[in-house]
Order: C-alpha cells, then sequence, then structure tokens
C-alpha cells in the first residue's frame, strides 16, 4: 500500500509520471492508452507497463505503435522483454477503426479479468476547420465523439480489478476549457456556425476540452446510479511542447513556447496526472467525476460544472454520434486527404485555395477594367476577414494572457504554499532534533546504568567467588574441628574407661575391707563378751 504522507507530497508541476505510480501495484490490470505513441502518451504507457499492467498501447499505425514498444522494451533493459505490451491499431478519425479496436479488446479481456483502466489521451488541437471521414469536425470528432464511442464500446469490460478496485476511465482534458463561453448542444459538429463564417480553431478545441470535462462528470454519476465499479476522472495535463501544437505556424509556436516557458513541463511531468487519475488509491468513489491538476482535484469552469449541462452533452452527443454511423454527414467528410509527417490525415484544403487564388488573380489582370469594381469588392471583403482574423488573434492573446497571469497567480500560491511546508518542515525538523537530542541522553544514561549494573554484576560475581571460597574455608575448619572433636571424644572415652577401672578397682577394694570387717566381727564381739 503507498505511503499516503508521502503522496500528499505529489500535488506538484515537477512530479512525474513514475513518482505518482510508485509503491502502487497494478499488476494483473490490464489499460487501454489512446494516443500512445507520441508525447505523454508515451510516457503513461511506459509508466503502467513498467508497473506491471498489460497496455494496449493505441496508433494510427501499427509501425509507430511498434516502434514506441521497441523503445519502452530497449529502455527497460533486462526487464523490457517481460513487459505486457501490445499495440492497438486505433484511428479516432474513423469511427469503423474505433469500433474494431473495441472488438478486438473486447475480445481478449471482455470474458477474463475485463480491462480496469481507459485513458482518452489521444488529441488535436487548434488545427482548421476540417472534417473526420464520418464528416465530423475534426476537434470535435476525434477530442470528444470518438473517444465518447470507444467508452460505449468498452463498458461491458470494464471491471473491478483482482483487489477489488473499481475501473477508471480518465479523459485528458486542458485547461482550455475555459476558452469555451457556452455549449450549444444544438450545433456541436459546428455545421451552423461553420456556415455562419464563425468558426475559430481554439474556440472548436476549447468545446472539445469542455466536452471532455463534462463527459467525466457524466460518466461518473450514471455509473454510480447504475451500480457500476467504474469511476471517471478529467484533467489538466500541463503545458508541454508535443505534436499536438503542429497545426500552429513557427511564430506561433515560438510565442507559445516563450509565453508558457516558466510552467512548461517535460512529458513525463505531463503524464503525471494521468497516470494519478487511473491509479491513486486516494481517489475515492465520492471524488468520482472531479476535475484534476497537477494530481490534485482542482475546480473547472461554470460552464464545466454545470451537470445540467453534462446530461444535455450526454444526449446531444449519442443523436450527433448516431448520425455519423448512419452516414448522414459524410458530405462534410473531405475527398482528399493526405498523410502528414505524424500519420496525421488532413485535406488539401489549403493547397486548393492557394491554387484557386493564383487563377483569379490571372483572370482579374486579363479584365482589370471590366472588374475594377468587383475586384474593389473582393478587396474589401479581403480586409473585413483579415480584420475579423486580427480581432480572433487578439482574443485569443487576451486569453492567452488570462491563463499566463491565473498560472502566475497559482505559481506564486504554490510558492507561498511550498514555502508554508518548508517552515512546517523545518520546525518538524527541529522539534525531531530535540527529540533525538533527548533519546541521546536517555540512551547514554542506559549506557551508564547498564555499565553500573555490569560492575554490580561482577562485584557479584566476586562475591560469589568469595562465598564459594569461604565455603571451602569452612568445610576444611569443619574437618579440623571434627577430627578435633573426634580426638577429644577418643580421650574422653579413655579418661571413662580409666574412671570405670579405678570405680571396679574401688568397689573390689570395698568389698574386700567388708568382707574383712564381717570376719573380724565375731572376735571382737567374742573378746567384748569376755571381758563382761
Amino acid at each position: 500500500m503507498a505511503n499516503t504522507n508521502n503522496r500528499a507530497k505529489l500535488a506538484s508541476k515537477r512530479t512525474t509520471a513514475e513518482q505518482a505510480i510508485s509503491g502502487i501495484d497494478v499488476k494483473g490490470k490490464v489499460a487501454v492508452v489512446t494516443g500512445g505513441s507520441s508525447g505523454i502518451g508515451v510516457e503513461t504507457c511506459r509508466a503502467l507497463a513498467l508497473h506491471g499492467a498489460k497496455v494496449y498501447l493505441g496508433a494510427r499505425s501499427a509501425e509507430a505503435g511498434q516502434a514506441v514498444i521497441d523503445g519502452i522494451r530497449r529502455d527497460a533493459g533486462d526487464a523490457g522483454a517481460g513487459l505486457h505490451l501490445e499495440v492497438l491499431v486505433l484511428d479516432l478519425s474513423d469511427l469503423a477503426s474505433v469500433r474494431q479496436a473495441a472488438e478486438k479488446v473486447l475480445a481478449a479481456e471482455a470474458a477474463a479479468a475485463g480491462v480496469q483502466i481507459v485513458i482518452l489521451n489521444a488529441g488535436v488541437m487548434a488545427c482548421p476547420l476540417t472534417y473526420t471521414q464520418d464528416g465530423l469536425e475534426l476537434q470535435t470528432g476525434v477530442n470528444h465523439v470518438a473517444h465518447f464511442y470507444l467508452t460505449q464500446l468498452l463498458l461491458p469490460a470494464l471491471k473491478a480489478g483482482a483487489d477489488g478496485a473499481p475501473a477508471r476511465v480518465v479523459a485528458v482534458a486542458s485547461s482550455a476549457h475555459s476558452f469555451a463561453p457556452g455549449m450549444p448542444l444544438d450545433d456541436l459538429n459546428w455545421e451552423k456556425r461553420a456556415a455562419a463564417g464563425k468558426y475559430g480553431p481554439w474556440q472548436s478545441y476549447g468545446q472539445s476540452k469542455a466536452c471532455n470535462v463534462l463527459f467525466g462528470r457524466e460518466l461518473a454519476k450514471r455509473m454510480a446510479a447504475e451500480g457500476r465499479p467504474v469511476l471517471a476522472f478529467s484533467l489538466h495535463p500541463g503545458i508541454i511542447m508535443t505534436a499536438l501544437q503542429r497545426h500552429q505556424s513557427g511564430l506561433v509556436k515560438a510565442a507559445i513556447r516563450w509565453m508558457t516557458a516558466p510552467w512548461q513541463k517535460s512529458t513525463a511531468q505531463g503524464a503525471a496526472t494521468s497516470i494519478y487519475a487511473a491509479t491513486a488509491p486516494e481517489l475515492t468513489p465520492a471524488q468520482s467525476g472531479s476535475y484534476l491538476c497537477d494530481c490534485a482535484i482542482s475546480p473547472s469552469s461554470k460552464l464545466t460544472s454545470d451537470m445540467a449541462v453534462a446530461a444535455g452533452l450526454w444526449e446531444a452527443t449519442e443523436a450527433l454520434l448516431a448520425r455519423a454511423l448512419k452516414g448522414e454527414l459524410k458530405h462534410l467528410a473531405p475527398k482528399q486527404e493526405a498523410k502528414e509527417a505524424g500519420g496525421k490525415e488532413e485535406p488539401k484544403a489549403a493547397e486548393g485555395v492557394k491554387e484557386d487564388a493564383k487563377e483569379e488573380a490571372k483572370e482579374a489582370v486579363k479584365e482589370a477594367k471590366a472588374q475594377a469594381k468587383e475586384v474593389a469588392k473582393e478587396a474589401k471583403e479581403a480586409v473585413k476577414e483579415v480584420a475579423k482574423e486580427d480581432v480572433k488573434v487578439k482574443e485569443a492573446a487576451k486569453e492567452a494572457v488570462k491563463e499566463v497571469a491565473k498560472e502566475e497567480v497559482k505559481v506564486k500560491e504554490e510558492v507561498k504554499e511550498a514555502a508554508k511546508e518548508v517552515a512546517k518542515e523545518e520546525a518538524t525538523a527541529k522539534e525531531d532534533v530535540k527529540e533525538a537530542v533527548k533519546e541521546v541522553a536517555k540512551a547514554e544514561e542506559e549506557v551508564k546504568e547498564a555499565k553500573e549494573e555490569e560492575k554490580a554484576k561482577e562485584e557479584v560475581k566476586e562475591v560469589a567467588k568469595e562465598e564459594e571460597k569461604a565455603k571451602e574455608e569452612v568445610k576444611e575448619v569443619a574437618k579440623e574441628v571434627k577430627a578435633e572433636v573426634a580426638k577429644e571424644e577418643a580421650k574422653a572415652e579413655a579418661k571413662v574407661e580409666a574412671g570405670k577401672e579405678a570405680v571396679a578397682e574401688a568397689k573390689a577394694a570395698a568389698g574386700k575391707a567388708v568382707a574383712a570387717a564381717a570376719e573380724e566381727k565375731p572376735a571382737a564381739v567374742a573378746a567384748a563378751g569376755t571381758a563382761q
């Protein structure tokens, strides 16, 4: 069991995926990770696999996924061969591919121990107006709808682990969810707004990330109501420079990198909150549905905290998914697709616009006089469009500045908290030193007492020796006394015998005297008679 006191210290921007999972046993658990072939997805799969989980690494191509797996095994050294990693070919811009990937997992795991971890990590960010093969706006389709569909398909296989812990679904969202001012449930796919020229790459990204947070909240509510052992969380991974920014220009990337430098994370740090949400034992069923940041529960926007909006989004997503699966949106799907270096399929819309512009320019030159008014009108419209884009860029910049300010405030608070924590640790250390000094003094006293006791024992031993010696001496004296007594007894006996002999002689002498006297008495009597 992981040490709770140590895990409380994980709430930091600098925590890594390895630190987040340290001390947690995920052996025997099965995990599905989308977007596992790049960015924080690689580190997420690495951490889970190194700690014993069987990991389905989602990737758009088998080659890309296998290359990552080979790299993870190689980096793990001798332990690499024993890691349970498997490529799961999964293209989130194609619902048929999503279904096939889910069917593969279900066939292998549903009848067995099931799936315990699903991390919806893949995503695209702030790309131009583009549609998936099924006619879904790319960011809404990939970031939200495809993940919604995958989760629905995998639900039958989501089971508690052998340790009794509920399964977990983790949606990687972003702090950009706050970019969404509202949730137009009647236009999730941007059909109406795009037709009105109101599509914005960043607005769409913010909407898709808000969907991730709301999805996590509603899934948690539904699983609890059904009594299913499934928890759900969403999270902000932090600011990480990855392939996610591929749709941004070099200048925008440089600006993002410069403005966010103080808050940027490495990919290992960016994967930490995903790992925390998927494995932390301290996250309880009562906290299911929460939004996390830096390995801790964090508040999300007012919009994404509204459970009525979450319920409405669920129903709207089901309806949009049904339309896409029926082919009702195919007319929006791109007719021409090209492979990007990272394996991302994109339409050649930008190239087509450039070619059309060249042709129009040629025609404008040929018919300059006849089309002067039209060209001027088009120029004005172009200026308006530039102005609109300028406004959008400024708004995006304002939002970025606001976000930076928020992050700065948060960093200051974290510094304050860190200072408090250091002060507490210092005070605790001082107390520990005092206690240690007391313990040392006590130990010295005990040593002294032990020495005294040892000395007493030695003295007792000496007394015992002296006592033994005295006993020996008493025995010797007793022997001598006994011998003297025996001698005296012998002398006394001799004297007694001599006395007895003297008494016998005296008796004999007395007898003789009596006898003599008796003999002499008659003569005396006769003499006396004669005298008369």
